[in-house]
């Protein structure tokens, strides 16, 4: 299953905000990738002795003056919706277009990918238990604890109270009214949240959206997620915490930087996982009406590099420039997608470009930069693929 985008009106897309180990705006995360500069932070205590990492790339907890609210309310903010607070906060005073008074709220929309809250978590064997007897009408004892029957949803799946109230919070924050959706749990949620942004300002619903991703925050009970994907035996998959966000508007911004083309969809087998990946970037490419031969930059995500074999495949320059900055900044589920956007953006406006180097650093190489091509995937087969251009000067 594909779906593309369409040419009914251009949509641009400036710079937000960046909230991660390495940085808390666009610049700063770039210096400190292109100078190798990695934070990493020693796991804090020993409920964590079982992980497989000793260091992690943690984000310091925002305050009540950061974030600009009563300190009360803290009290029931987990640091997941705090980050992404902090991350809209840095975008708004970064964007011009979003306190522009001349757009009414309702013109103003808010597109999230959240990950899955801290609440208590059931045990994994209870989980296990439940999917055995789902068909039957036999009830496991477990069912009867209050702790499961006040769970809204199961581990790791859906949207919560908590993240709906983030969303809530943002939206009332800073007066975003108009048309939004909320995404979870997985990195790829971040491009579905552009994606979706894109088409309603290209249909007229919103003429300004804020677009940001969250990664869920390092706690015991992460590891479970890990263990259930495999994630914690993949080299790139340090966890990290942090929160990116994009503006995406109607009007024409200064670097007119501009989503010309995107798709996504799934791949159904993994056997097909190569043609699926030429399938989707083959459609990005038609949409933004160029080839694969004018990409100038690729920024995969949680795509373990498989579909940079299928860019070439389509015709590709082999001195393709390519960046995983999961290698280098860990692994921030949903705000990595959105990490990278920020970096296309940084290269495309200063004509620069990123690529990893041995040792999960990157390197800093001048070049010239007219179309950068995206990509994030999820871990049940989703894939997408946005790609970003800058209009000839």
């Amino acid at each position: 299953m594909i779906e593309t985008g369409f040419k009914k009106a251009q949509v641009f897309i400036e710079q937000g905000s960046v909230y991660c180990s390495a940085g808390n705006n666009p610049d700063a995360l770039w210096q400190a990738l292109a100078n190798g500069q990695q934070k990493l932070t020693p796991l804090p205590c020993p409920a964590y002795d079982t992980w497989p990492w000793t260091h992690v790339f943690l984000v310091e907890e925002p305050g009540a003056s950061e974030l600009g609210v009563d300190r009360k309310i803290l009290r029931t903010m987990e640091k997941q919706a705090k980050m992404a607070l902090y991350g809209a906060a840095l975008a708004v005073q970064q964007v011009e277009s979003l306190a522009n008074k001349s757009i009414s709220s309702a013109q103003k929309g808010l597109y999230l990918a959240l990950p899955t809250v801290d609440e208590s978590v059931p045990p994994w064997s209870l989980l296990e238990t439940l999917h055995d007897v789902s068909a039957t009408p036999l009830q496991p004892i477990e069912l009867s604890s209050s702790e499961f029957l006040q769970r809204e949803i199961p581990a790791f799946f859906g949207l919560s109270t908590l993240n709906s109230n983030t969303c809530a919070h943002i939206s009332a924050c800073f007066d975003l009214t108009g048309a939004m959706g909320a995404y979870s749990p997985f990195a790829d949620a971040a491009f579905q949240a552009v994606i979706d942004a894109t088409s309603a300002i290209a249909q007229g619903e919103n003429s300004v959206a804020l677009v940001g991703g969250v990664s869920p925050k390092v706690n015991p009970q992460l590891l479970l997620q890990y263990e259930h994907w495999g994630w914690d035996k993949l080299p790139a998959r340090i966890p990290a915490e942090g929160s990116s966000f994009v503006v995406l508007t109607a009007n024409k911004n200064p670097n007119a930087i501009y989503v010309s083309g995107f798709a996504r969809g799934f791949v159904v087998r993994s056997t097909d996982a190569s043609k699926t990946y030429q399938q989707l970037l083959a459609q990005a490419l038609i949409n933004a009406d160029i080839t694969a031969a004018d990409i100038d930059w690729f920024l995969p995500f949680a795509t373990k590099g498989e579909d940079v074999d299928a860019l070439f495949a389509l015709g590709a320059k082999q001195s393709l420039p390519v960046l995983s900055s999961e290698f280098c900044i860990g692994f921030a589920g949903a705000a990595g997608p959105l990490i990278n956007l920020n970096l296309a953006l940084q290269g495309l406006q200063h004509q620069k470009y990123l690529v990893n180097t041995v040792n999960n650093n990157a390197q800093e190489n001048a070049g010239v930069l007219r179309h950068v091509a995206l990509s994030a995937a999820g871990p049940e087969g989703q894939y997408l693929v946005v790609i970003l251009s800058r209009e000839v000067i």
